[in-house]
């Protein structure tokens, strides 16, 4: 008897140690598997970083889409307001309204000088200023409606736009005279020049 409990606890420890080594292969592919899982998540975390930068550096692109700028909306009203009574605003245009701001300007501040400040002047100034582009735009639509082209309308216009620009360049200048700018005899000779040769352009009729 003590040899059969002996053989049976022999037998016992040989099946033991072979459900060892048989659980043991399942307990390394668990290890496997874990690692695996742990590598996937930081492959998933590294590429949502990425995801993030290049929607950070993309800007416009991406789910919610930046808020429109608020002056777009007057700015698309404008150019086509623009588009219809000028054909389109460019670099004539610009510089006539330019020159302008700088004669209304100018002029304020030396009227303010000498003392001879009158709103009800200032308010007619503003009027003779919107007239000029008034005359412009009707000029451009006469070439519109005259010529085969509408590229020759423009051209037109640019140069009714650039004979007002150099009429209240001239005046710029007076103002800045009037001021107490030191202006040299060379320029102010080249001022009346401008002066003249605008007047011959408008039929001998002053611009300003």
């Amino acid at each position: 008897m003590p040899g059969c409990c002996a053989q049976v606890d022999i037998e016992h420890n040989t099946s033991d140690g072979k459900e060892g080594q048989e659980n043991q292969p399942d307990e390394v592919d668990d290890q496997h598997e874990g690692r695996g899982r742990v590598q996937g998540r930081k492959e998933e975390s590294r590429r949502d970083d990425e995801a993030r930068r290049n929607h950070k550096g993309k800007g416009c692109e991406g789910e919610y889409p930046p808020p429109a700028a608020p002056y777009k909306p007057f700015a698309g009203i404008g150019g086509g307001i623009a588009s219809f009574l000028f054909g389109g605003w460019d670099l004539s245009l610009t510089a006539l309204a330019l020159m302008m701001a700088f004669d209304y300007v100018t002029g304020f501040l030396a009227a303010a000088k000498e003392g001879k400040l009158n709103s009800n002047v200032g308010f007619w100034g503003i009027v003779r200023k919107a007239g000029t582009f008034i005359v412009v735009s009707a000029i451009y639509w006469m070439a519109l409606n005259a010529l085969p082209d509408a590229k020759q309308a423009v051209a037109v216009r640019d140069g009714v736009a650039i004979a007002f620009f150099f009429t209240e360049g001239v005046s710029v200048i007076e103002n800045c005279g009037r001021l107490g700018v030191k202006i040299h005899p060379i320029v102010r000779q080249a001022v009346n020049q401008l002066r003249q040769k605008g007047e011959e352009k408008n039929g001998g009729q002053n611009l300003s």
